[in-house]
């Protein structure tokens, strides 16, 4: 339990598309917020990286055909 309530991760049904690169998502909703969490992973050989979106304070970046601008 945290502030904004329980919360649950979840696979996203669309991929966070970088560059060319479409990354595994994840979208972690809470039950006080109307807007998830979007989690893109990255794995290289020597490390994992986590990019995250925070849909709340960047709507416009939700569509996918925005997401290859970041």
């Amino acid at each position: 339990m945290t502030e904004l309530g329980q919360y649950t991760i979840s696979t996203s049904n669309e991929d966070m598309v970088i560059g060319d690169e479409a990354l595994i998502t994840y979208e972690l909703n809470y039950t006080n917020s109307d807007s998830p969490v979007l989690i893109g992973v990255r794995k290289t050989k020597k490390c994992m990286n986590f990019i995250v979106l925070i849909a709340c304070y960047f709507p416009s970046l939700i569509k996918p055909e925005n997401l290859a601008k970041i």
